[in-house]
């Protein structure tokens, strides 16, 4: 099959279809309550008009202000641009304008989720006064109520589910089923922010100060970190269609349902009884396999556990056990994380443990197509580039060669090692 890789071809948009949230606006954004929903500055308008002018042949604005999203599309082409009123935290709203667009056109080639929320509000200078010193801004986020944090989070990952046109499957469910009767937990162990730093932040930051203290060389540093990325991505995009897909009921999906009064407790029901109003913590009732929490926490920490036990050969005869401690340490911080996930009563065991296996299969998959083996002699260092010494492109036979490499014997003891010589002599 013929393809073009001109730049003309690569990003040609000529008679596509797209939907943009938050697409009318160009105004510079205000600090609100976190609750209302805001856009980023300028932005969506612009890729409006950039769509417009490269030949889209359809472009949907959603926003709140229809007479903002009317201008908008004023200003670009009326014919082209079509102003759809909504709110994308709504269900509601959302269903209404996909029939809209569905009606329209049966389908769309684009999808940007560009609405949500600022937030929280930071500390700033007031006119003519000097900026706020280190000691101050900290002191100002440390006092900022955590789930500020987590409400902006919230509201700006429900207004970019790619659900855009096709919601999740909801099971059918018993009023009296005393498995999806736990209470729900307002107050996370671990909520979603503080999972990203733990699961997140910590791996990444340990990984980009062991290429900068020890200076590994540019293709293994590259490698290392690439791979960790790619294990997170991975696992995301795999948990989240798994959730979907299954749409099986978390244990606290009763609470958050609050099913309306006269409900049939022994008759299987849909969600339409359900009376929660806000579409997050309602639909998200339905995401509980596999636990994302678990995934995520093995994916990135399960990575930095295998790196370290490359880096500190942790299966040569002998190994000291402060090398196999703290290989093993990422993994304990994996385990608790997915353990609160059953605390919060957000997920059960099987949930839990599923996640947690996905997570690390993932990671363990991804480290290692770039590394050996942790049972192969060269296991710390990465599969060689094939373009240092051979030409661009990969030559077959260089992966299999250090997989095919020796594994550690008890021959490998430091030769001062009084008992591996006799332990060799034996042989």
């Amino acid at each position: 099959m013929s393809t073009n890789l001109s730049a003309n071809e690569l990003f040609n948009v000529n008679g596509i279809v797209a939907v943009i949230t938050g697409g009318g606006t160009g105004s510079p954004p205000t600090y609100e309550p976190n609750s209302t929903p805001l856009t980023t500055p300028g932005i969506g308008l612009m890729m409006a008009k950039a769509l417009a002018a490269n030949g889209a042949h359809r472009i949907y604005i959603v926003g709140r202000r229809p007479e903002v999203l009317h201008s908008a599309a004023k200003s670009i082409n009326p014919e082209t641009v079509i102003p759809l009123p909504g709110d994308v935290t709504s269900r509601e709203s959302l269903l209404s304008i996909a029939k809209h667009v569905e009606t329209e056109t049966g389908y769309i080639n684009l999808l940007i989720c560009n609405a949500g929320i600022m937030g929280p509000k930071p500390l700033k200078a007031a006119p003519g006064c000097a900026a706020p010193s280190v000691a101050e801004y900290a002191a100002h986020a440390l006092e900022t109520p955590m789930a500020d944090f987590t409400n902006t989070y919230t509201v700006n990952n429900t207004a970019a589910q790619i659900q855009f046109l096709a919601e999740p499957f909801h099971r059918m469910f018993f009023l009296d089923n005393l498995a999806i009767n736990y209470p729900h937990a307002e107050h996370e162990r671990v909520p979603v922010s503080w999972l990203f730093i733990y699961a997140g932040a910590v791996p990444l930051g340990i990984l980009i100060a062991w290429a900068l203290v020890l200076r590994p060389g540019t293709h293994k540093a590259h490698v290392t970190i690439l791979g960790w990325f790619i294990s997170m991505i991975l696992t995301m995009f795999i948990t989240d269609v798994i959730k979907n897909a299954v749409g099986r009921p978390r244990p606290d999906l009763i609470a958050r349902c609050k099913p309306a009064p006269g409900t049939p407790a022994h008759q299987l029901v849909t969600f339409d009884v359900c009376t929660e109003t806000n579409h997050h913590v309602l639909h998200d009732g339905w995401r509980s396999f596999p636990s994302g929490h678990s995934s995520f926490s093995f994916s990135g920490l399960g990575y930095l556990a295998l790196f370290i036990a490359g880096q500190c050969h942790v299966y040569r005869p002998r190994a000291d056990l402060a090398r196999v401690l703290l290989a093993l340490a990422p993994l304990l911080g994996a385990a608790l994380i997915a353990i609160s996930r059953c605390e919060d009563y957000r997920h059960d065991v099987y949930d839990v443990s599923v996640g947690s296996v996905l997570g690390m299969a993932v990671a363990h998959y991804t480290y290692r197509r770039y590394y050996p083996a942790l049972r192969n002699r060269g296991c710390a260092e990465p599969f060689p580039n094939p373009a240092d010494e051979k030409g661009w492109g990969k030559v077959k036979g260089d992966e299999e060669s250090l997989r095919n490499a020796e594994e550690f014997e008890l021959s490998d003891l430091e030769e001062g090692d009084e008992e591996g010589r006799m332990l060799n002599g034996r042989r």
